[in-house]
């Protein structure tokens, strides 16, 4: 078995993206991006939530769902979830708000990547070693619990690294 893991997720191309690949492009070449040239296949492209799940679970699931087996109701096992099981030390970082979908399927179960209120439950009741990721100024309206425990999380027990 392994010491470590650590898993670099690069997330969240946007059609803002594409906008400006699409302006850039313009002014030097005459030339149309191919993904424009394909018919509109949004049912059937992943979004973060179906996505996230696969790496996180090696589970394919519908669009916006939060590493959940949709037709049993039962949680899909995350690799994080191993991790911790395996007593391994856990952290997730990530520049995105913490209940957001990516992060998420690793940390909650969820049927729709909206129910932060769920993700935002599971990821108390079995947070990481190290928690670092931005507050969501909508969550911390709502008064989400992780948001307002940002703090917390941010500067780990030393015991944990002992």
């Amino acid at each position: 078995m392994t010491d470590s893991l650590v898993l670099i997720i690069s997330d969240g191309t946007s059609y803002e993206h594409y906008r400006h690949i699409r302006k850039t492009l313009n002014q030097y070449f005459d030339e149309t991006l191919v993904v424009d040239t394909q018919p509109d296949t949004s049912q059937f492209v992943a979004d973060s939530g179906s996505g996230a799940t696969a790496l996180a679970t090696g589970k394919m699931v519908k669009r916006g769902v939060v590493s959940l087996n949709t037709t049993t109701n039962k949680p899909l096992r995350t690799l994080y979830e191993a991790a911790k099981a395996s007593g391994k030390l856990t952290a997730i970082v990530v520049s995105a708000d913490i209940v957001d979908a990516t992060p998420a399927c690793f940390l909650a179960h969820a049927r729709q990547r909206e129910h932060v209120r769920v993700i935002d439950k599971h990821i108390l009741a079995n947070p990481p070693n190290v928690l670092i990721g931005a507050c969501n100024r909508q969550a911390t309206r709502d008064k989400l619990a992780v948001d307002q425990r940002c703090a917390s999380f941010l500067f780990p027990n030393d015991d944990d690294f002992a």
